[in-house]
């Protein structure tokens, strides 16, 4: 923030907050380790959760002296929202915004981590930002609808899904047939190969485009004919997610499974059975080399439009922590 007459220079300054900002986490099995930023005079502060989105929210730790604290005894696969207050000169401020994580067994090397779906008989455009993998922003930005760009986030606040990665596309995204049958964009940073296996043909008059900059593509996709499958490779051992738009086309019902298989033969999938198309959002949750399967040999609609790709904060070995609390909730 900052002061000056109209017209002049304005000197900013770092605005001091009385509430913990910067509320962040890292995903372990029943557990999560939170962290913020640190409250200036701040005694201790008080650390809250639930497992609805907004509230009400329950004490987790009553005391915690640092800015940072691992919850414990957690169910794996359950979304806990958390909020952080501090205490200053005996008296306890207003809270930080709340911050969703869900704990796994990170044993496992594939999940399913949330949907989106939204119907209609219109084409809203999906707004890509190409300079975000570069720069680790966010490249899916959302879609534009009559009243603007509505973002993953919000989408997840009005009931259209629960997503539990809502900063889409920071390392990089695959758009099939965006500039015609056989064009694919691609624009991956990290450690990723995608290969297009067998099985796929193109579709035309999908239910998303994708505005790409300043640029239109097409309404083109591919679906599984029957089966259709993608191979990603990665040189890494860490977790990443997962996301993948898969309109509809037009109204027309659509009766398929999609599914993430790792290399270990682990797998996780999601099914879906509609007399009245919808157009989805799929994310899942992986590490290691995966295929991807969109099964459309008992239906129809086994839609593969865009693949994006992030880094997920997890904690896949335990490590002894600055402040340990054993609190079961």
């Amino acid at each position: 923030m900052g002061s000056g007459t109209l017209g002049s220079a304005i000197v900013l300054t770092s605005q001091v907050y009385g509430f913990p900002t910067g509320v962040a986490g890292r995903s372990g099995n029943q557990t999560v380790d939170l962290s913020w930023n640190p409250v200036p005079g701040a005694a201790s502060y008080v650390v809250r959760y639930s497992v609805n989105n907004g509230g009400p929210y329950d004490v987790f730790a009553g005391s915690t002296p640092n800015s940072n604290y691992r919850a414990t005894g957690l169910n794996n696969g359950t979304t806990y929202y958390f909020t952080v207050s501090a205490i200053q000169g005996g008296a306890e401020g207003i809270p930080s915004e709340q911050f969703a994580i869900t704990p796994f067994d990170t044993s496992q090397s594939v999940f399913c981590t949330g949907s989106m779906a939204e119907g209609g008989q219109f084409t809203p455009m999906v707004a890509i930002n190409s300079s975000g993998p570069a720069s680790g922003q966010a490249s899916y930005l959302g879609s534009e609808q009559y009243t603007g760009l509505i973002n993953p986030r919000e989408l997840d606040y009005y009931g259209y899904g629960n997503l539990q990665n809502e900063i889409i596309g920071t390392r990089g995204y695959l758009i099939f047939d965006w500039g015609g049958y056989g064009s694919h964009l691609t624009n991956i940073s990290g450690p990723f190969t995608i290969t297009l296996g067998a099985g796929w043909a193109d579709l035309s008059y999908l239910e998303r485009k994708f505005h790409v900059d300043a640029v239109v593509g097409q309404n083109d996709g591919l679906f599984g004919n029957p089966v259709g499958s993608i191979n990603i490779g990665v040189n890494d051992a860490n977790f990443h997610f997962l996301t993948v738009i898969s309109p509809s086309q037009f109204n027309n019902g659509r009766h398929f499974t999609l599914r993430l298989t790792s290399t270990n033969n682990t797998s996780a999938s999601f099914r879906v059975d509609e007399d009245v198309g919808f157009s989805h959002v799929f994310q899942f949750l992986f590490k290691g080399n995966v295929t991807l399967v969109a099964d459309g040999a008992s239906g129809a609609g086994a839609i593969v439009q865009a693949l994006f790709l992030d880094n997920a904060s997890v904690r896949s070995a335990l490590s002894p922590p600055t402040q340990l609390k054993i609190v079961t909730p």
